[in-house]
Parts: structure tokens; sequence; C-alpha cells
């Protein structure tokens, strides 16, 4: 009888344990085609949008969540519903050239992705 639960212990593990991992290799995976933009040189007060394209190259649907930026001089808008495997997006950012100098800004991407965080960057000069 002792070995019997047991035996349905370690199977009932084992089918967890590969149920699990199964599903690991099935997650959505955000990647960028570019996920770096430099301005270069921007005269103060200037507006600025640019555009991140995405590809959704895992299996389950991509989900974002939330897109953080470092400053209120940076705007993202995002897809606000989901991507499918497979499907490209974009993901669309304003910058506000206010202070003069050199600026590097990173945007995180908050996912569902097998990576969970994704951060694409801007930089340039402001004169």
């Amino acid at each position: 009888m002792l070995k019997i639960k047991y035996l349905i212990l370690n199977f009932t593990f084992l089918f967890l344990l590969g149920n699990a991992q199964a599903q690991l290799g099935h997650k959505a995976e955000l990647v960028f085609e570019n996920a770096f933009h430099d301005l270069g040189e921007l005269n103060a007060g200037d507006l600025v949008e640019m555009e991140f394209e995405f590809i959704n190259a895992g299996r389950q649907p991509l989900i974002i969540t939330e897109v953080k930026t470092t400053c209120g001089c940076t705007v993202a808008d995002f897809p606000k519903t989901p991507v499918m495997k497979g499907e490209k997006r974009k993901i669309r950012v304003t910058y506000h050239a206010t202070e003069p100098g050199a600026f590097q800004k990173t945007i995180t991407v908050i996912s569902n992705s097998k990576n969970k965080d994704e951060e694409i960057v801007i930089e340039g000069f402001v004169k």
C-alpha cells in the first residue's frame, strides 16, 4: 500500500513538472526590431515622435501591462489589446526636449513576456 502511494506521488510530481516546463516554453516573447533611437541634435522646445516596432515571437498572446518612462518629458503610447503570436505592433514614444545638454532616456516595457521587463532607449543632445 505504501509503495502505491509513493508511485502515485512520484507520477503526480513528474506530471506537474513536465506540465510546468511545457508552459515555460510556450510563453509570449517581446522582441524589438530596434530597441534604440539616436535622435541626434535637437533644439530646446522640440517635440519628437518615434516608433519602436516589436513582434510577439512567443506562442501565447503578449499583454503589455505598463510602459514606464524616466521623466515627464517622455510619454509612451502602447497597444492595450493582446498581441497575438507572430503579430507586429508599435510603441510610440514622444520626447519633449526641454533641458539643454546630452540626454539618455530609458523606457521600460512591462508585460507577460518570458523576459518580463524590456527596455528601449532614446538619446540625443539638446542645443
